[in-house]
């Protein structure tokens, strides 16, 4: 970090453009909120979860029955 930085940690240097870490946190948020919005998380997760419901159910579906009710209609 400090290669990066220098000795001063607040503050990132280009030749004679010099950088806080306010101006490097609000770059990167500027950055990163187009690219979350265009990669759509709330859809992904959408079909993360209503697959994993799928695969549940299917396994659920797919098991054996237990021992127990085997014998559940013998009596």
């Amino acid at each position: 970090m400090r290669k990066v930085f220098g000795s001063n940690l607040d503050e990132l240097t280009f030749g004679p453009l010099k950088l806080n870490k306010n101006v490097i946190l609000t770059v990167i948020l500027l950055i990163n909120l187009p690219v979350l919005l265009f990669a759509s998380p709330v859809s992904t997760l959408l079909w993360v979860s209503a697959l994993s419901a799928v695969v549940c159910v299917g396994h659920a579906a797919l098991m054996d029955k237990p021992p127990e009710a085997a014998y559940s209609d013998a009596v």
